[in-house]
């Protein structure tokens, strides 16, 4: 009877120490896990950062291309009233007159909604 009870107590033994050693073994994985998720999380922080900043800038560069590509509008609309002023000059008759007239009143009234459009950016 006292070898069946030596025998039961080293038995017992050996499941406690692979019990403890799985505990500890689980928690230093554990805490090394938390230290890479913790890690990895950092590094997404930064990331999106970066992200964040170069969204912003983006923004600003359509930003810029909107108002420039606003300007140009500007600038053809001058052109054009340019050259219709000239061209109305030389009309032959009063039809061909009204239309240079015509057309002159609508590129300059696209000319004023392109110069409102341009007060609202924001460089």
């Amino acid at each position: 009877m006292k070898d069946s009870s030596k025998i039961w107590n080293m038995v017992m033994l050996a499941l406690l120490l692979v019990l403890l050693y799985m505990v500890f073994t689980t928690s230093r994985r554990t805490k090394e896990a938390i230290r890479i998720i913790k890690e990895v999380n950092s590094e997404l922080i930064s990331v999106q950062d970066s992200l964040d900043n170069a969204q912003n800038t983006i923004q600003v560069a359509l930003q810029k291309i909107e108002f420039t590509e606003n300007e140009l509008k500007l600038l053809k609309a001058e052109r054009d009233l340019i050259l219709l002023e000239e061209q109305k000059k030389n009309a032959k008759d009063w039809n061909e007159l009204q239309k240079f007239k015509d057309e002159i009143l609508r590129i300059e009234e696209l000319k004023q909604k392109l110069k409102l459009e341009a007060n609202n950016y924001e460089l």
